[in-house]
């Protein structure tokens, strides 16, 4: 699906006079007002500063504009939109942007302080390289834990395990622009699990790297969208669309669409379960 044309305010919002930046770091906030600021200050605060932020405010109806309106720093670009969900902002942002590489963050996100150093840096020294992600620490915030997610950093093995599952954190990737644009940029069909069906596309044409460190750490919350049963039934077969798709570039194997088919059956399983659970006690199958 072609992508929609940015909103005229990205060119208005954003100083012309400012120099073209390395990196362009884009972020997309729809009610996000609890956790946007500290996204946005562990960005201001990157030892390696030849950046811009794009804020996309995805018609937020709490107070996320305000807290943004706060920052007072000329390589923050924030511009409003009508909600338009996170594909189509994250189209829209990558437009307007103008690094050599993109970074992702979501709002409810940090990044540690050489965070772009460190991606930039293996960029620089590994031009075939086309998606480089890190580790990630989860942080849930009813209880405080922290769990953290590691995966495959070599080109090899991320290949070897891209077809079975989503091998890099989103909010933790750096990308190189022109591999992002040959590959045609976020589906827009994708409501969900859209970074996952745009690795394969990247895949066809450059290396795969994740950094064997913790770059970026994510917050659990119940407004998360792992965490919200309503969202379930639409997450998981948007992932299976994916998966498909990354399975027929890098793996027509019968192995990798039999695991496929072992994935559909859980995943129908744990909705009938959690379909279940949501009856009132008594009430007959099908209401």
């Amino acid at each position: 699906m072609r992508p929609h044309s940015p909103p005229p305010t990205v060119a208005q919002n954003r100083p012309d006079r400012l120099p073209i930046p390395r990196v362009s770091v884009v972020l997309s906030v729809h009610n996000g007002e609890q956790y946007i600021r500290a996204a946005v200050d562990s960005v201001l605060d990157q030892t390696f500063e030849d950046f811009e932020l794009l804020v996309v405010n995805d018609g937020s109806t709490d107070g996320t504009a305000d807290v943004l309106l706060g920052f007072d720093d000329p390589r923050l670009c924030v511009f409003d939109q009508r909600n338009l969900g996170l594909t189509k902002s994250l189209n829209n942002a990558i437009r307007a942007s103008r690094g050599k590489y993109i970074a992702r963050l979501d709002a409810d996100e940090t990044a540690e302080p050489t965070r772009l150093a460190r991606q930039v840096s293996y960029l620089d020294g590994h031009p075939d390289v086309g998606i480089v992600g890190s580790y990630c620490r989860n942080f849930r915030t009813d209880d405080g834990s922290t769990v953290v997610w590691t995966y495959p950093t070599d080109d090899a093995d991320i290949r070897a395990l891209l077809p079975y599952r989503n091998s890099f954190v989103h909010g933790a990737v750096m990308l190189r622009r022109e591999a992002v644009v040959a590959a045609g940029m976020y589906d827009e069909s994708f409501h969900y699990v859209q970074d996952y069906e745009l690795w394969g596309r990247i895949a066809e044409r450059y290396a795969l790297h994740n950094l064997p460190e913790i770059l970026v750490t994510r917050k659990i919350t119940p407004q998360s969208l792992s965490e919200r049963p309503d969202l379930l039934t639409p997450r998981i077969w948007a992932a299976v669309r994916a998966q498909l798709s990354v399975m027929r570039r890098l793996d027509h194997t019968p192995l990798a669409y039999l695991s496929l088919l072992r994935q559909v059956a859980a995943y129908v399983y744990h909705i009938s379960r959690a379909m279940f659970r949501r009856r009132p006690r008594g009430a007959p199958p099908g209401r």
